[in-house]
């Protein structure tokens, strides 16, 4: 394995991990608690990092394929994954976001040496670790608001 794409690799799975604890030390009835990163609750956040993680593995099969595709409109693609995940039970949203770290994860893997160039090796952490710890970040702050009395209800 190279050393860059054993850096990738250890940066996801090191912020993943993070932000996974973070969101499974919840208790069950504050993942539907409105008021994280606009309106959304932990479990409609959580559902957004999985699907940008998804879509990071999506990009690149498409590069190992040999069709590299462009990324996505940001917006839009978050607004299609809020209306497709919205109406997923907890358990369900845990389990394809989980599913889609182990897939990027595979995908990080498995692509060519020659295809880690720079802006694939963005894209990979754009839509990872630096993904992960953005809201990592709000989650930290939804949570102390919480235990402070001030969370929304």
């Amino acid at each position: 394995m190279s050393q860059l794409r054993g850096e990738i690799l250890a940066a996801e799975e090191a912020a993943w991990k993070e932000l996974h604890d973070t969101f499974i030390s919840l208790p069950g009835e504050q993942w539907s608690r409105h008021g994280l990163s606009g309106n959304w609750c932990p479990k409609d956040l959580l559902a957004h990092v999985g699907c940008w993680a998804a879509e990071a593995a999506r990009q690149l099969e498409c590069i190992r394929a040999g069709s590299p595709s462009k990324g996505p409109d940001a917006e839009a693609f978050n607004a299609a994954s809020y209306d497709t995940c919205k109406d997923l039970t907890v358990h369900e949203v845990i389990a394809m976001a989980s599913a889609a770290h182990h897939r990027l994860q595979e995908e990080i893997d498995a692509v060519a040496p020659v295809a880690l160039s720079g802006k694939v090796v963005d894209m990979i952490h754009e839509c990872s670790d630096r993904h992960y710890r953005e809201h990592l970040a709000q989650l930290r702050i939804f949570i102390a608001d919480i235990e402070a009395g001030e969370g929304t209800a």
